[in-house]
């Protein structure tokens, strides 16, 4: 186990946006994927040192809480909701292009069952393999490549039928 680096500014620069990305797919909206990953990264933070592969670990806790937060927030509320894409450029020139675009891409994957929309996630936003994927989702790794390639086939076929 090699040893993990102690800032905090180094995790938080580097994985704190594909993690809130992650996140949000289960919060319903920033603040709620924010609260989610303020508490996987304090839960990280106590346990990074003993951890096999931190980074996988990291998704780990993240998926753990927003789980927790996920089954609290049915209870209260009985609903899910899914945006997962980051904001559209602010260049003026593309916004409307981008924002049209994002709202086909975030239709289409809200409409993926979970686990296909988690791993297109991970791997898209969040750069991770399908070993670390499959690590994070309790997977074999073949299985989280199958659901990847499932939900690509999917998505595919979902943008195509809304151009």
């Amino acid at each position: 186990m090699k040893p993990v680096r102690k800032d905090p500014e180094y995790w938080l620069d580097e994985h704190a946006p594909r993690l809130l990305a992650y996140a949000r797919q289960w919060a319903g909206s920033s603040g709620g994927a924010e609260d989610i990953f303020q508490d996987a990264f304090v839960r990280f933070w106590r346990k990074r040192d003993s951890v096999r592969d931190p980074v996988t670990y990291l998704y780990r806790c993240v998926r753990t809480t927003a789980m927790n937060s996920l089954r609290s927030r049915k209870r209260r509320e009985g609903h899910e909701a899914g945006s997962i894409l980051p904001r559209p450029s602010d260049n003026p020139h593309t916004i409307v292009e981008q924002s049209e675009r994002r709202m086909l891409i975030e239709n289409a994957l809200a409409r993926l069952p979970l686990d296909q929309r988690e791993v297109v996630v991970m791997k898209i936003w969040g750069e991770m393999t399908f070993s670390q994927i499959g690590e994070v989702m309790s997977l074999p790794r073949s299985t989280a490549h199958a659901t990847y390639g499932a939900a690509m086939t999917r998505l595919h076929e979902k943008l195509r039928m809304e151009k």
